[in-house]
This record gives C-alpha cells, structure tokens and sequence, in this order.
C-alpha cells in the first residue's frame, strides 16, 4: 500500500516529466556530405576515389553516432580527420574521408554518355531510433574539381528507406525493421569527342582501306590474292581495335555505339570480301570491263551507307 501511495504521488506531482518519458522518441540527426576531391573516373573500372567531408548535426547530449553509420556503397573507407564541437546547444560531428566507392557503368551510349555518381551512408540503427535528415543548405561538390573528360550536371542529397527481410539474429518479433539511408547523387556526363576519334580512327581506316582495294583488279591471280589478303587483314585489324576500345571504355551487356560501328564495318568488310569473288568470276568470264564498273559501284554504294549509318548511329547515341 505504502508503495502504491508513493508511485500516485509522484504522478501527482511530476506529470511533466512523466510526459517527457513517455513521448521520447528516435533521435533526429540532420546529416550532410561534401565532396572535395574526385579521382579515377575510368569507365573500364568498377570503382572512383572520393575525399568528402561527412558531418551529423543534432541536439541533446553528445553521442558517438559515427559509429552506427556504415558506408554502404564503399570498398573502402578511410577516415582523414574529425573535429566534435557543440554549437550553439547543436552538436556538430565532422569527418573527413578518403573513399574507394563501388561503381557499375553503362558506356552504351559513348561518348554522350551520363552517370550518376552516388555515395551512400546507411544508419546501423532503425528509424526507431535514428532519424535520418539530408542537410540541403551546406551538401554538394567542389566546383573547382577538375575531372578530365567529365562534366558535372547536378546535385542532390536525400535519404531513402532500406528495409531488409532479416532480423540479423537480434531476439526480437520485429522482422525486417527500417534503416535510414543518405545518398548523395552527383550527375555527370562525358566530354571526350577527341576521345572517341581517336578510338575508332583506327576502324575508319580499315574501312578507307578496304574501299580501295576496289581500285585492284582481281583478273590477275597474283592481283587477286592480294586484294583478298589486303581485306582479311582490314577484318582482324578492326577485330584489334574493338578490343582496344573495349579495355578503354569498359564492356557492356548492351550493344554499344563502338560495338555497333565495329560491327557494321566488319559487315562491310565480309561485303568488300563477296564482291571481290563476283568481280573475280566475272574476270573469269571474260567480262572485264563489266568487273571493273561493278568494283566502282560497289565502293559507291558501300561508302554511302557505311557513312550515313555512321551518322545515324552517332545522332541516336548523342538524342537518346
């Protein structure tokens, strides 16, 4: 009874701050990333170099809240510097870190084409007791970064929801709690047409090459095999050169423009290849002159199409 009366008495006379403990919730952090410095943006690569100022902002006592952060995305992370401070009765927590972050990249549409850089801090706790805030006035990207065959097209923080279907063994009914996840996305797109040209010079060479071979006359036999070896040799050289433009650019699932380009004109060699066997056999047959104006249609026609498909491709890559 006498603790009974003790417990109706505190209630009595302490209802705010029975109030206080009843309404005490999650922890509300404002959180904000920086970036400093980019390096390595290789598309043949599945991963950048960031250094990027990462700081948390919230009321109440201090509480070491970095170390129930993860860097979701990065390979690696190292910390530079940190600097704790309470400003006017908010706690500023700031780091520095130089990160190694995960990155898959769509070279498809080279070289028009964009990506988004992205740099993801998941909270290890729930929402229930972390609430995550993106920080939308101080976030982004050093302006003066000089990222050499790449331009920034915009930013943006936000924080996204990750639910996972696994309690990770925690002795709870709970099943698949909610995580707070600040993302900040940083758009660019490629600038490297010189890039490109230099890539790919070397197929529009073997095709320049292949269209001449049309000016050989395959009546000769000697003639005849040089123009075939002249042309199979234009195929494995194109065959090279999409390697060496696939270790630049990195590889794709999807047909990419190089990959088209190459492929068309590995067509256009094995046409240039039929041709010559008709112009060959009409030699044979004593037509001559027939075989040699058919030699000039050929490389007519063939460079025609092979240079409007080339311009087509080119504009669908660069409006797609």
């Amino acid at each position: 009874m006498l603790t009974l009366a003790a417990l109706f008495s505190f209630c009595l006379n302490n209802p705010a701050q029975l109030a206080k403990e009843e309404t005490k919730g999650p922890q509300k952090i404002k959180a904000g990333v920086y970036i400093t410095q980019v390096f390595g943006l290789k598309s043949n690569a599945e991963f950048f170099q960031a250094d990027f100022w990462f700081w948390l902002n919230y009321p109440g006592k201090p509480v070491d809240y970095f170390s129930k952060m993860e860097f979701f995305n990065s390979l690696e992370a190292r910390q530079i510097t940190r600097d704790t401070e309470e400003i006017q009765g908010v706690n500023w927590d700031a780091a520095k870190y130089s990160n190694k972050i995960a990155k898959s990249w769509d070279v498809a549409h080279f070289p028009f084409d964009k990506h988004t850089l992205e740099l993801q801090i998941e909270s290890t706790r729930p929402i229930s007791e972390i609430i995550l805030e993106p920080d939308t006035k101080d976030f982004g990207i050093n302006p003066t970064i000089a990222m050499d065959g790449w331009k920034v097209l915009g930013k943006r923080l936000r924080v996204d929801r990750a639910k996972y279907t696994s309690r990770f063994g925690a002795p709870n009914p709970e099943n698949g709690e909610e995580f707070h996840r600040a993302i900040l996305s940083i758009e660019i797109r490629r600038d490297a047409l010189s890039l490109f040209f230099k890539l790919h010079a070397g197929v529009y060479v073997t095709f320049a090459i292949t269209m001449l071979s049309y000016f050989m006359s395959p009546a000769g036999d000697d003639i005849f095999s040089a123009r075939m070896g002249l042309i199979v040799a234009m195929l494995f050289a194109s065959l090279v050169n999409l390697q060496i433009v696939d270790n630049t650019i990195g590889q794709t699932n999807s047909l990419s423009l190089p990959d088209k380009i190459h492929i068309f004109t590995m067509i256009n060699l094995l046409v240039a290849v039929a041709a010559t066997l008709y112009s060959r056999r009409f030699c044979e047959r004593g037509k001559k002159v027939f075989a040699k104006e058919f030699d000039r249609i050929c490389l007519g026609l063939q460079s025609l199409a092979y240079l409007g498909l080339n311009i087509i491709l080119i504009l669908l890559a660069a409006y797609s």
